[in-house]
């Protein structure tokens, strides 16, 4: 939050309206609120029970809770009127009429499985375009994820930063020895938008012809043009000084 520039104070989904999740066989399914918010028991009788007072309000959303605020605003940027109510499952039905039998969703406990009779044409019909292959000289460079380090909102917290360890450049040892590389030496990698220096650990568990690369918020990896990149041993070479 600190670091946002406007922060929406809401809840998480499903927690104060109904609404729908698609599983994975494409089966919609209702949705109920699982929780409601309200203030800790803790708080309310901390040392005997009962009583116990339930509320209906996510506590801090007084005197105003954010809906009403929210409302307010859509109508002076509308011009002072409500907006129009939209069913959501009718304009869905019209877009696409797989979606029309969605009005009846809650009259299907299991579900309503969104899928279409027969296949329709036009979907699609352009095949993916091939992977280029790599060039025997050529080795591919790949961005993965770590556990720490490389998610970037988990990034901004101090106590996630202490877990991180830092990035490197894996490599198979047959690969490094072929660039003049050595375990805990400083690359230096030549990308499509600029030098980036990263170090080297060896790994005997890596496949050939492919260097890993962290998405390291240490690291400024977006040099990279775009995906999939192949570096030839003269696009990798040992950090000097």
């Amino acid at each position: 939050m600190q670091r946002a520039h406007v922060v929406l104070p809401t809840v998480p989904v499903f927690e104060r309206t109904a609404g729908c999740f698609v599983n994975q066989e494409g089966r919609a399914q209702a949705a109920m609120p699982v929780h409601f918010g309200g203030t800790p028991i803790a708080l309310i009788s901390p040392e005997v029970h009962p009583p116990r007072t339930f509320l209906d309000h996510v506590p801090g959303s007084e005197p105003r809770p954010p809906a009403e605020i929210f409302q307010e605003l859509t109508r002076a940027l509308s011009g002072g009127k409500d907006p129009a109510l939209v069913d959501l499952w009718a304009w869905l039905g019209r877009q696409n009429p797989l979606f029309s039998q969605m009005g009846s969703l809650t009259d299907h406990p299991e579900g309503v499985r969104l899928l279409p009779a027969a296949q329709t044409r036009g979907d699609f019909t352009a095949p993916p375009e091939p992977t280029p292959e790599p060039a025997p000289d050529e080795l591919e460079l790949l961005l993965v994820d770590w556990t720490f380090g490389t998610e970037e909102l988990a990034g901004y917290a101090a106590i996630l930063q202490e877990a991180e360890v830092a990035p490197v450049l894996s490599v198979l040892p047959g690969e490094a020895e072929k660039a003049g590389l050595r375990d805990g030496d400083r690359a230096a990698l030549h990308l499509p938008k600029g030098l980036l220096a990263v170090v080297v650990k060896l790994a005997e568990n890596m496949a050939p012809g492919v260097l890993a690369l962290p998405r390291h918020r240490r690291l400024d990896w977006r040099r990279l043009a775009g995906t999939p990149v192949y570096l030839t041993f003269n696009h990798l070479d040992r950090e000097q000084g």
